[in-house]
């Protein structure tokens, strides 16, 4: 095939600069150590850790941990991802340190995971390990000094009785009910933001894989626990206002749905997440993806474009929101009527498909563009 046969075209886009506490750089490892995260106050911050897990995955977490404060070296390589980590502590370019203490670990023990084994379907296996999950983090929260975020290690066994047959481990839900998300749902109640990890996360053979779970903890916990931010990017427009929408699914003791959405706003330099009301009227596809109301819609809409404007002053002049499934005409013209007054309203949906080729963006647009759409 020569190249004039060929399909499509091969473009180089460069690596954007991204804004640092002390510059600009194109590599997130680089930025950090030549000019450090940004944080929200000056001085060295201390992210306090609590920690949910077996036995076996707190002693790895906290063996990475200790080996975090030191410095790591993945290699002799000058691959740009192959950055050595740099450490912890007052010395350290990153101006951080972790404190992990015993009062804010909580250990899953073995009768506590063959209570989820022993339960007959994975929805309600998945049930019985979020009620621990959501005793452990009551407990953490009790304490007289709070942490900044928990991690929460799912053991192995748990995984495989959550995760259904038709089903791998990268998305355990069963009957709409989605694992990592239920368990970020039950931190947001309590205040207390989660970090999830996977066994096979904690399976470290090299220091480059030591190296590399270092610097993703960091930068994750640096969002998770609201220090500040590790870098952001230069493009972002001042007066644009991009949200994400999830949606989560709880029973109560007496088995009723109660679904809620989680927002998450970003707003020039800032971001916060919002927890909605509970919304009404929420309907699932055949594909088990859920679907707002007309009301719901314009309900969220609202409550993210209030939040934004008690911030800035004004409403945006252009509002970005994605869901993880397609807009159906009603959620479209609820917050078409939730948005009156901003000139740019677009409407992304993301889909995932298994074992293929990186999913499609679907992207609406709406306002001054209204029915014109784009795939």
């Amino acid at each position: 095939m020569t190249p004039e046969d060929t399909p499509f075209t091969l473009r180089h886009i460069e690596e954007p600069e991204i804004q640092f506490e002390g510059g600009t750089e194109t590599s997130p490892k680089r930025g950090l150590i030549r000019y450090g995260p940004r944080l929200y106050e000056e001085g060295h911050h201390t992210i306090k850790l609590g920690i949910i897990g077996d036995r076996d995955s707190i002693r790895r977490l906290t063996e990475l941990l200790h080996d975090m404060e030191v410095g790591i070296h993945p290699g002799t390589s000058d691959n740009p991802w192959q950055v050595p980590y740099p450490g912890l502590g007052k010395s350290s370019p990153l101006n951080l340190s972790i404190n992990a203490k015993k009062g804010w670990r909580r250990q899953i023990r073995r009768r506590d995971i063959q209570s989820v084994t022993s339960k007959s379907t994975p929805r309600d296996r998945m049930e019985r390990f979020l009620k621990l999950v959501r005793k452990d983090i009551e407990i953490i929260e009790r304490d007289s000094v709070q942490p900044n975020a928990i991690i929460v290690c799912i053991p192995q066994e748990v995984m495989d009785a959550c995760t259904p047959e038709n089903q791998d481990h990268a998305r355990i839900q069963s009957e709409g009910s989605d694992l990592r998300n239920r368990i970020k749902l039950i931190g947001m109640e309590a205040r207390i933001p989660t970090q999830l990890i996977k066994p096979s996360t904690l399976a470290i053979r090299t220091d480059r894989q030591r190296a590399s779970r270092a610097w993703n903890l960091t930068v994750g916990l640096l969002y998770k626990s609201q220090r500040g931010h590790p870098w952001k990017t230069r493009q972002i427009e001042d007066g644009h206002c991009y949200a994400g929408l999830s949606f989560y699914r709880e029973r109560d003791e007496g088995d009723d749905v109660i679904r809620a959405a989680l927002a998450h706003v970003f707003h020039g330099r800032d971001h916060i997440i919002l927890q909605s009301d509970p919304l009404p009227d929420i309907t699932e596809d055949e594909n088990g993806s859920p679907h707002l109301s007309y009301e719901a819609a314009r309900q969220v809409g609202e409550q993210i474009l209030e939040y934004y404007e008690a911030q800035k002053g004004t409403r945006p002049s252009r509002f970005v929101l994605h869901k993880p499934s397609v807009f159906w005409e009603e959620e479209r013209e609820g917050l078409l009527d939730a948005t009156d007054g901003v000139r740019d309203l677009d409407l992304v949906s993301v889909d995932h498909i298994e074992n293929s080729l990186p999913p499609p963006v679907e992207v609406e647009f709406a306002s001054s563009m209204r029915g014109q759409f784009s795939k």
